[in-house]
C-alpha cells in the first residue's frame, strides 16, 4: 500500500477514535444531568402497609381485612381477655388483626375511657353508671373476664392510652357510644397527641360528602364512629343526625 494512502487511512481512524471518544464523553455528562426517578418508598410501618392495601383494594382484591372486635380476648371460642383492654390490642396485633375496634364511654369529669357499656357491672369490679363516675373512681375498678368474673391486675384504659398502644402497629376503629358531637372531641385528642386519622392521612382519599341517604342505609351506629390511623372507612361527622327509618323490615314472599 502506499504510503500516501496508508496516511490516509490512520488519519480517518484517528478521527473516528476522536469522534467516538468525544461522543462517549457528551452521552456520558448528558446521563449524568438527567434526574433519577424516584423509587417508590415502602411503607414506614405495619399500618401504613395496611392503610396502602386498603386504599388500593382494587389490586388486593385477593386480601381481607382482619378486625378485632373489642380487640382479640377470645381464643379457640373461650374468652381468655378482658375486653377493650391493653391486652386485647396487644393480642390482636400478634395474631396479625389489621383493625381493632374499641368502644367509647365518657366520665362525670369529661374524660374518655375505652369501655362499652354504659355501666361499670359487668366488664369490672365496681358498680354504677360511668356518666356518673369520675376518671379516677373509673382507673380504681380492675378488668374482669367475661363469664368467669376473673378479676385481671388490668384497669379501664383511656382514650389517650389506647392511642399510644396502637402506635404504628395497628388501626383503630373508635366506637363512640355517646352522641355523635363527641366525636369531634375524640379527634381533637388524636390530632394533639398526633395520631393521623382517616381525615388527615396523607395516604387515604377524602371523607365522602354523600348525606342522608347513605347516612341512612347504614344506620346511626355508622355516624357515631370514626377511624385513627386508622382506617379510611369512618364516616364524616358532618352527617345529620336524624333517626333511623321508622318503616318496618318486610321479608320479600315467594311466588312459588
Amino acid at each position: 500500500m502506499p504510503k500516501s494512502i496508508r496516511a490516509a487511512v490512520v488519519s480517518i481512524a484517528a478521527t473516528i477514535v476522536a469522534v467516538a471518544t468525544t461522543t462517549s464523553a457528551a452521552l456520558a455528562q448528558d446521563t449524568a444531568q438527567v434526574p433519577t426517578p424516584p423509587t417508590s418508598t415502602a411503607p414506614a410501618t405495619r399500618v401504613d402497609e395496611i392503610v396502602e392495601r386498603f386504599v388500593n383494594a382494587n389490586a388486593n382484591r385477593d386480601h381481607v381485612m382482619v378486625v378485632a372486635h373489642r380487640g382479640s380476648w377470645w381464643d379457640d371460642g373461650k374468652i381468655v381477655l378482658a375486653e377493650n383492654s391493653i391486652s386485647a390490642i396487644d393480642r390482636a396485633v400478634g395474631i396479625g388483626a389489621e383493625m381493632v375496634e374499641l368502644d367509647v364511654q365518657k366520665t362525670s369529669d369529661g374524660a374518655y375511657v375505652i369501655l362499652h357499656d354504659k355501666t361499670l357491672d359487668r366488664t369490672t369490679t365496681c358498680r354504677g353508671t360511668v356518666a356518673e363516675t369520675t376518671l379516677d373512681a373509673v382507673r380504681a375498678c380492675h378488668l374482669v373476664i367475661e363469664g368467669t368474673g376473673e378479676e385481671t391486675a388490668e384497669v379501664v384504659p383511656t382514650l389517650e392510652e389506647a392511642f399510644k398502644a396502637i402506635d404504628g402497629r395497628i388501626l383503630m376503629n373508635v366506637d363512640i357510644k355517646l352522641g355523635v358531637e363527641e366525636l369531634a372531641n375524640v379527634m381533637r385528642i388524636a390530632a394533639d397527641m398526633g395520631v393521623p386519622t382517616s381525615w388527615s392521612s396523607r395516604t387515604a382519599p377524602a371523607p365522602p360528602t354523600r348525606s342522608r341517604p347513605r347516612a341512612q342505609r347504614f344506620g346511626r351506629s355508622a355516624r357515631r364512629s370514626c377511624s385513627c390511623r386508622s382506617s379510611t372507612t369512618a364516616r364524616s361527622p358532618s352527617w345529620p343526625t336524624s333517626p333511623r327509618p321508622t318503616t318496618p323490615f318486610r321479608p320479600r314472599r315467594s311466588r312459588s
